[in-house]
């Protein structure tokens, strides 16, 4: 596209993405009519280097079409890369350095060795997204022997070669407990933007699956902390039963038990609020001014 470069056309002040979610080398779970004949779940197989080509191609033409900067995150399979992730990963790169691709983000556990990094920082992707579930004994207890340290190992050699790492806490009964302490760890190392996902219980005969809670990771990681320091924001009184449990009430009373809450709220707080005021009308704060206010002098009129 004439003209085109990484920064997207921007729409009051956002730019417009478009990601695609890649899980290459995985077979599908599903048994669709449209993939499988009769969907009978038999004759499963990994998409051919072909197909995977035809859907760069129609991904980044789209992108192009639509003025959106293309990112795509890969989730590869774990073990030995193989085709077609390797040439589509080639292609990506390609397409990286024309500018028809924006980011490129693979997503790998934490222990990915350093032919993988090179593999990447050769391939120009910009960010990896590694797990971690905590401290030295919880992780070793969690998945083997020596993993925490060679977690580390990888994701220091990541950012030594010029990748962002993007720590992933997935959160499961072993570990809850451990989050802050595991934040405050991957922060005194430099690293930062977490992703956290918390595990949950599946349908029957379905084990465990995984829920992003993307969307709000930063309210998570608040209950989290307030589960561990025993905060229930339900039991403060309201003026207005939609302020009932206020997450205002958790950050008030995390501000005076937690001096890890303290010190990452001095440090991300003026950055949400900095992205939060981008996204917010001065009509809508307003609004949620003259809320507060009312539903302040409700209570206050209750005590009285």
């Amino acid at each position: 596209m004439p003209g085109h470069s990484d920064a997207a056309r921007p729409i009051q002040g956002r730019a417009r993405v478009c990601q695609l979610d890649w899980f290459i080398n995985s077979r599908c779970d599903y048994a669709c009519r449209h993939c499988v004949p009769g969907a009978c779940g038999k004759g499963r197989r990994d998409v051919d280097l072909a197909a995977c080509r035809k859907v760069l191609r129609s991904f980044l033409s789209f992108c192009a079409a639509q003025q959106r900067q293309a990112r795509i995150a890969f989730f590869p399979r774990q073990a030995e890369f193989v085709e077609p992730f390797l040439t589509i990963l080639r292609d990506a790169a390609a397409a990286r350095r024309s500018g028809r691709l924006g980011q490129i983000v693979s997503a790998n556990r934490g222990d990915l060795p350093a032919d993988k990094i090179r593999l990447f920082a050769d391939a120009g992707v910009d960010a990896c997204r590694l797990t971690i579930d905590g401290p030295k004994a919880v992780q070793d207890f969690l998945r083997r022997p020596g993993s925490f340290r060679d977690t580390l190992t990888a994701f220091r050699a990541a950012r030594d070669s010029g990748i962002r790492v993007i720590p992933l806490l997935i959160l499961v009964r072993h570990n809850a407990p451990h989050v802050a302490r595991t934040m405050r760890m991957l922060l005194d190392d430099g690293f930062d933007g977490f992703t956290l996902q918390v595990g949950i219980r599946g349908d029957a005969g379905t084990g465990n699956r995984l829920a992003s809670v993307h969307p709000e990771p930063l309210l998570f990681g608040m209950r989290i902390m307030a589960w561990w320091h025993k905060i229930d924001a339900r039991r403060y009184p309201v003026g207005n039963p939609a302020c009932k449990g206020c997450i205002r009430f958790m950050k008030n009373e995390l501000k005076q038990k937690s001096p890890t809450f303290r010190w990452l709220n001095d440090r991300f707080n003026p950055v949400f609020n900095r992205w939060r005021d981008s996204y917010v009308t001065s009509t809508e704060k307003a609004e949620a001014r003259k809320f507060a206010e009312t539903a302040a002098q409700s209570l206050e009129s209750q005590r009285l």
